[in-house]
């Protein structure tokens, strides 16, 4: 398993993130191509590794909208239905950051279907969470 990467910078969206936990294939195809772009920072067209957590993150802060530093079933329940508890692996009611980080980790290795360590737009488009 590639090892978690923590990013520490918290700035703008974090749409590929939340992307991830819908079907992509479900979502509008401009949606979906601006959360990639975004995601994309260094503008290469892949999203690797430190770019995916750096994403972790800034969606982390903007669900957090009490800034506790965790997510509470209300706040991410618009982008979250059903998987809380599968992420909440402490049980304490809340997510931290690293619960959250763990789960997207485990997604990137899925999206990341050919192994390359990067994710194309079209692996993104073709994810099916749960999958």
């Amino acid at each position: 398993m590639r090892a978690v990467i923590t990013a520490t910078a918290a700035v703008l969206a974090g749409q590929l993130v939340l992307a991830a936990t819908t079907a992509a294939a479900e979502m509008d195809e401009a949606t979906l191509r601006e959360a990639f772009a975004a995601a994309d920072t260094n503008g290469d067209g892949v999203i690797d590794e430190a770019e995916f957590a750096a994403d972790i993150v800034k969606a982390f802060v903007r669900l957090d909208k009490d800034g506790d530093g965790q997510l509470s079933p209300a706040e991410l329940a618009a982008h979250e239905p059903g998987l809380f508890e599968a992420m909440d692996t402490d049980g304490s009611g809340t997510l931290s950051l690293a619960e959250v980080q763990a789960k997207r980790t485990a997604d990137f290795e899925a999206m990341d279907t050919n192994g390359d360590g990067v994710l194309t737009f079209e692996e993104m488009r073709a994810f099916r969470p749960g999958m």
